[in-house]
């Protein structure tokens, strides 16, 4: 694992993080609130995006947003990304009732997206886990205790719409996503992005 990542996850997660390749994808790959882009290399294991990975221009990934069900509730967590290229947890979040309307859900995700940025600075090595507040909501020792039992869809919003990209949880692998699952969104209003995401949880 490159120096400059490893200074930012959190310890248990790092056992076979990069132990399998896949040659020649643009993936993007993290753990503990933490997601790398484009090692070339690297299998993606926890979150991914096909093409975005460093891109600028129109094509380029412009927010990330990522939606957890866990223990009956959703966590909505917002992702920016900073001037080396990859994307941390951005401190923004929202928890909601996992029975919560597409209304309420799409809302959320919304609001997690306009509070998403990109290059923004990197933070140092030595600070916590990006996903520390997160991990304190929920009342968790660290983000493997987090992942126990739960239903993860990563969202990318590009000009085009948004990628809603079911996630299967790998455990110590994290999250791993399913890219023949994945609901294209291009109409961006709250109530067809809530219900895009309840549509890619039931694929899990």
């Amino acid at each position: 694992m490159p120096d400059d990542l490893r200074a930012y996850v959190d310890g248990p997660l790092l056992v076979d993080l990069w132990s399998e390749l896949m040659v020649g994808r643009s993936v993007v790959v993290g753990v503990a609130g933490l997601v790398h882009g484009k090692e070339k290399n690297a299998r993606p294991r926890w979150q991914r995006s096909e093409s975005q990975g460093f891109a600028r221009g129109d094509d380029a990934m412009m927010a990330l947003v990522n939606v957890d069900l866990r223990l009956g509730v959703l966590w909505v967590c917002s992702y920016s990304q900073v001037v080396d290229g990859f994307w941390i947890m951005n401190g923004m979040f929202e928890s909601l009732a996992g029975d919560a309307g597409d209304d309420q859900i799409g809302c959320a995700v919304l609001r997690a997206r306009r509070a998403a940025q990109v290059e923004i600075p990197t933070p140092p090595r030595s600070g916590p886990s990006p996903f520390l507040p997160v991990l304190n909501a929920a009342r968790v020792g660290s983000y493997l205790q987090y992942l126990k039992g739960v239903r993860s869809v990563s969202l990318e919003f590009d000009v085009e719409g948004i990628r809603a990209i079911p996630q299967r949880n790998a455990g110590r692998g994290g999250l791993v996503p399913i890219l023949d699952a994945v609901i294209n969104v291009g109409l961006v209003d709250a109530v067809t992005v809530g219900a895009a995401v309840r549509r890619a949880l039931a694929v899990l």
